[in-house]
């Protein structure tokens, strides 16, 4: 009984995430731009709960200081970027003749 219960729960939960998600009504941009708004806002809140802690010390100021330089100079690359299939994986050099 508890199996099929599981199963049955599983089965309405994907569906339920299945409708929600919708997933073709996102295309490469749009999913792209969706990603980037993400990250902003997240840059931004993660910027202001630094902001937030009260330092009493230089060395906690420093640190304060350095995460927030470091968390606004960062620019991740997301899969979508239009160049992302311009770069070729790197390959292992070819197995030498005398290894058999």
């Amino acid at each position: 009984m508890a199996k099929k219960m599981f199963l049955l729960r599983c089965a309405f939960w994907l569906g339920v995430g299945f409708v929600v998600i919708k997933p073709f009504a996102f295309d490469a941009n749009t999913a792209s731009a969706v990603a980037n708004e993400v990250y902003a806002q997240g840059k931004v809140a993660t910027v202001q709960q630094i902001a937030s802690v009260d330092c009493q010390d230089l060395t906690c100021s420093l640190a304060q200081t350095t995460a927030i330089a470091s968390i606004g100079s960062t620019n991740v690359p997301f899969i979508n970027s239009p160049n992302a299939g311009d770069v070729s994986a790197p390959t292992p050099p070819m197995r030498p003749a005398w290894a058999g």
